[in-house]
Parts: structure tokens; sequence; C-alpha cells
């Protein structure tokens, strides 16, 4: 009888949870949706036999994601290193206009979501 009644009083809180809004597994026990991966994880700038700079950066990065180093936004994107079965990229190389925006905050916002936490990249274009 006492088995009976605690499953109940389960069944009826995972009710009330879901009616709530907030996730909760077969159990009954609260579960917390998994974090995002961040979006930008690592940053390194390379110069070309140019002299152009290129900043490439490290991370999980979507089509037609935006993004902005210290407040500017880069002449062009490219995305690299595609995800098998999915429309991520690992690496997005930056060109134009980067060197303005170092040392600064990368920001990286998806293209039906708000803007991802910002990195802080140390790298510093030389003079």
């Amino acid at each position: 009888m006492m088995r009976t009644k605690t499953r109940s009083i389960v069944i009826i809180a995972s009710l009330v949870m879901l009616a709530a809004g907030v996730p909760v597994n077969f159990r009954g026990f609260c579960q917390e949706p998994p974090p995002p991966p961040e979006d930008v994880f690592s940053c390194r700038l390379e110069r070309s036999a140019s002299g152009a700079f290129r900043l490439i950066l490290g991370g999980f990065f979507r089509e037609g994601s935006t993004v902005s180093v210290g407040g500017t936004i880069p002449r062009k994107v490219k995305l690299r290193d595609p995800i098998p079965a999915s429309n991520e990229f690992f690496t997005m190389i930056l060109k134009g206009r980067i060197c303005n925006g170092l040392p600064g905050n990368i920001v990286v916002t998806r293209p039906n979501g708000p803007p991802a936490p910002p990195f802080f990249c140390v790298e510093r274009c030389p003079n």
C-alpha cells in the first residue's frame, strides 16, 4: 500500500512539473537540459606571405551564423571542417577588419538564436 501511495505522489508531482514547463524524466526527477556546446573555444592569428591577417576560430559553427570580433564584423567568413550528418563546422576563418577588434570578444550569433556567450581572444596584430 505504501509503495502505491509513493508512486502516486511521484506521478502527480511529475505532472505538476510538466505543466509548469520543467523537463522531467520518467522516474519523476527534474531533468536539466544539457548545456549547448561552446560556440568558440579557441582563436589563432595567422599572417599570409602577402601580409594579410586571418583569424582562425575553433568551435561549433552553424552555416548562416554571424560573427563579430571586438564589435567589428569581418569582411570574409569561411567555414571549414564539416561535422558529419549536421550543418555545423569545426573551423571558422575570418579575414579583413579583424585587427580592429583584437584583442577582444568574439561573439557568434546562430542563424535563429540569440548570441552565444562571448569568447575573449587575446591575439594581437603586430604593427
